[in-house]
């Protein structure tokens, strides 16, 4: 009955292999097969709360099975709860030092979340896995030679061949970003521009693109980068910052401040911002009562300081 599961979920059947798996479960809620499946169909498939209550089943049950802590750390990596996702990948590597894909989800985390000393301690885990054809890791053994080694050229080396590989996506950003910092920038921008062809978008890459755009004077170009990093990560205000400092800067005052203006509407209905994110609350607003300043609009300034200490109590207890 399981393998008809997964026969169903190979070809995308996932309704009827969830029934499947949901009654292999009521008769063998201890199964760590039914249940490592069932968290991944669940989660794939938009039942994230599902997904979150068979996981916490399934370790309960299993606490020394390191698999389910990778797809703890993954998934709350996703939603962006960086503090409890390095958390679980560093409970799952405790079981197991050896599981790559723990290793390769806790350099995730470290790189989003940076920790340069939990960042080169994996890095060091990393180079020791042995796979010429696997295109992530090839990707880190270069972030390894780059930041261990100091060695730039054999960093590139390997982010060349990431990308013959498979194309992981990090991998276009890192060889752009070896082409920018020697000046090459003309190289770097085509280099990202392959990596979008390839299918590799996501929103650092566009946000590093604005930047070359930046240097090579293209900024129409560079607005319409920041939009599409915006586009892919809605929730990173420091997007929203650049792109309208970046505004003012070429005297698109009036552009700007319907950047910030969008933002803020939206964060003043979140109760509780992501704690990475609570520097920038404050930055929007304070940029947005300055360009309003600028604008000649003082009581919508004004207004704009008071917004912030009542909305953002907390927040201006800690950084005003």
């Amino acid at each position: 009955l399981l393998l008809k599961g997964m026969s169903l979920q190979s070809l995308n059947r996932n309704d009827e292999a969830l029934v499947i798996y949901h009654a292999l479960l009521s008769i063998y809620p201890r199964d760590a097969d039914t249940l490592y499946l069932s968290v991944i169909l669940t989660y794939t498939t938009g039942r994230v709360e599902e997904s979150f209550t068979l996981l916490t089943r399934a370790l309960e049950y299993f606490p020394k099975i390191p698999i389910f802590y990778c797809l703890q750390a993954g998934m709350l990596y996703k939603a962006r709860m960086f503090p409890q996702a390095r958390e679980a990948a560093n409970r799952g590597l405790s079981l197991d030092q050896n599981n790559l894909d723990l290793n390769l989800q806790k350099l995730r985390i470290d790189a989003d979340e940076p920790n340069e000393d939990e960042r080169n301690e994996g890095l060091r885990r990393i180079v020791k896995f042995q796979d010429e054809n696997h295109s992530e890791l090839a990707y880190w053994k270069g972030e390894a030679e780059k930041h261990l080694n100091h060695s730039h050229d054999k960093a590139k080396e390997y982010y060349q061949k990431s990308i013959q590989l498979q194309g992981f996506g990090p991998a276009y950003e890192a060889l752009a970003l070896y082409q920018y910092e020697n000046g090459n920038l003309e190289e770097a921008l085509e280099i990202t521009q392959k990596g979008e062809q390839a299918g590799s978008v996501y929103a650092s890459l566009y946000f590093f693109r604005a930047n070359i755009l930046e240097k090579l004077g293209r900024y129409d170009e560079m607005i319409q980068s920041y939009d599409k990093a915006i586009e892919y990560d809605l929730w990173n205000l420091n997007y929203y910052l650049q792109k309208a400092e970046k505004l003012e800067t070429l005297e698109r005052n009036e552009e700007a401040l319907e950047c910030l203006t969008q933002v803020v509407e939206e964060i003043s209905k979140v109760v509780n911002p992501e704690v990475d994110q609570i520097p920038y609350v404050v930055d929007l607003h304070r940029a947005r009562a300055r360009l309003l300043y600028k604008l000649l609009r003082d009581e919508e300034a004004l207004a704009t300081h008071e917004s912030l200490k009542d909305v953002n109590l907390k927040l201006a207890n800690v950084y005003l």
